[in-house]
């Protein structure tokens, strides 16, 4: 009789060891599981850019590099600007000819609409009374809260909207001449894109361009 008690014990050591393994095993494919569904925290990188325009300066250059597509920091000169018209954003120009005037202006401004003054130089010889498409660009000016440094530091979409804050723009024009090198202005384009400008560097006259840093929403 002693061997079946012994062979009962046996069985019942084992249901408990078989227990207890299959509890681990499951314990530890339910932890690993529960690993795998966590979503893991991604920040979408900033749009960065630096693109040097030229200065279109009362008709004395021949074929200036004078308007850019924010959107990737490309340059466009007055004889490729009619076919790039859809991209196009701004351009760098002289207010009513004013030689102490130089500004970025949204393409929007030349629509005929808006009602801003533009020169009738700047329409026909920079070759804008020939588009039929003006991407409505929003400029502004940087508050104290857009500092330089927190621009230069943006690598993050979230980043750059905390840096940004409530600031909107409302203009369609910003003054870009040598006092403003280092100011940051703001902008959201046609396509709802909001972004900032630092400007590096520029020059007036004959001679006149302006060298920008670009950061803005993918």
């Amino acid at each position: 009789m002693a061997p079946k008690k012994s062979s009962a014990l046996h069985k019942k050591i084992m249901k408990k060891i078989t227990f207890i393994t299959f509890t681990a095993i499951s314990f530890v494919m339910f932890s690993c599981k529960k690993k795998e569904v966590q979503p893991v925290a991604t920040e979408v990188p900033i749009h960065a850019y630096t693109s040097t325009i030229t200065l279109a300066y009362n008709n004395t250059q021949t074929n200036p590099a004078c308007f850019i597509d924010l959107d990737n920091g490309s340059v466009y000169t007055v004889s490729e600007a009619l076919q790039h018209q859809l991209e196009i954003d701004l351009v760098y120009v002289l207010r009513n000819a004013n030689a102490n005037d130089p500004m970025l202006i949204s393409i929007g401004a030349f629509d005929g609409v808006s009602g801003y003054p533009i020169s009738y130089w700047d329409k026909t010889t920079l070759g804008i009374d020939l588009f039929s498409s003006f991407n409505q660009t929003a400029l502004g000016d940087g508050n104290s809260s857009n500092t330089a440094s927190g621009f230069d530091a943006i690598t993050t979409v979230s980043g750059f909207t905390t840096w940004l804050g409530s600031n909107t723009p409302i203009s369609d024009f910003m003054n870009v001449d040598p006092s403003n090198i280092g100011d940051i202005k703001i902008f959201r384009t046609q396509q709802n894109k909001k972004g900032a400008i630092k400007i590096v560097d520029c020059q007036n006259g004959a001679s006149g361009f302006a060298t920008i840093s670009i950061k803005i929403e993918p």
